[in-house]
C-alpha cells in the first residue's frame, strides 16, 4: 500500500515501523511518516525509524555522486577500488575501504543506497526537528543502548564516530 494512503481508518499501534524508508523518499513521504506515527501511535506506543544520517553521510555522498558521474559504466565501484588499492592518505584510505565493502554488497542494495533518485541523509538534530514539529520525541537508540537521551549529546556523538545510519525510537512528547 501507498504510506501517503494511510489514514485514520488503521486505527492506533503499540510499535510503527519505518526500516530502511525514510532517507529513500520524498519529502511528502517523509512528512507522512511522521505523521503517521504522530497520529497512529498508541499513547504509550513507539515508534522505530531508520534514516542515513550525516556526517558520516558527508562522505559517502562523494561516492553516491562518483558512481551517478559513472552510472553508464557497471564497473566503476571496481574501478574505483583498484585506484585507491595502494593509496597512502587517509581519504583514499577511506575510500577504498569503502568501495571494497560496497563490492560484497548486492547490486540491488547498491542501487537503492547510492543510485537510486531520492536519499536524503540529514543530522540526527534535522531528524529530530522534524519529528519535534510533530509531537514527537526522542526515545533512544534501537542499537546503541545505554544512549543518552539528549539530541544534543546524541548529535555530539555523531561527529565523534562518524555515523552514518541510525535507528530511532520516538514517542509522543509528554
Amino acid at each position: 500500500m501507498n504510506i501517503l494512503e494511510i489514514d485514520e481508518r488503521f486505527g492506533t499501534f503499540d510499535y510503527i515501523i519505518a526500516h530502511g524508508i525514510y532517507s529513500w523518499v520524498s519529502s511528502q513521504v517523509q512528512e507522512k511518516i511522521l505523521n503517521i506515527c504522530k497520529y497512529h501511535l498508541a499513547t504509550n506506543g513507539v515508534a522505530y525509524i531508520s534514516y542515513n544520517t550525516k556526517p558520516g553521510w558527508n562522505m559517502r555522498t562523494t561516492l553516491r555522486e562518483m558512481m551517478l558521474y559513472h552510472i553508464a559504466n557497471d564497473s566503476a565501484a571496481k574501478f574505483f577500488t583498484q585506484a585507491t588499492a595502494d593509496a597512502k592518505d587517509t581519504y583514499g584510505r577511506f575510500l577504498h575501504k569503502e568501495l571494497n565493502h560496497f563490492n560484497q554488497l548486492p547490486a540491488s542494495f547498491l542501487f537503492e543506497e547510492f543510485i537510486d533518485e531520492e536519499n536524503e541523509p540529514l543530522y540526527f538534530y534535522q531528524f529530530m526537528e522534524r519529528a519535534q514539529a510533530h509531537g514527537l520525541e526522542y526515545l533512544g537508540d534501537a542499537l546503541f543502548p545505554g544512549a543518552t537521551n539528549d539530541v544534543h549529546q546524541e548529535q555530539m556523538m555523531d561527529f565523534l564516530h562518524n555515523r552514518h545510519f541510525r535507528h530511532t525510537c520516538l514517542c509522543h512528547a509528554i
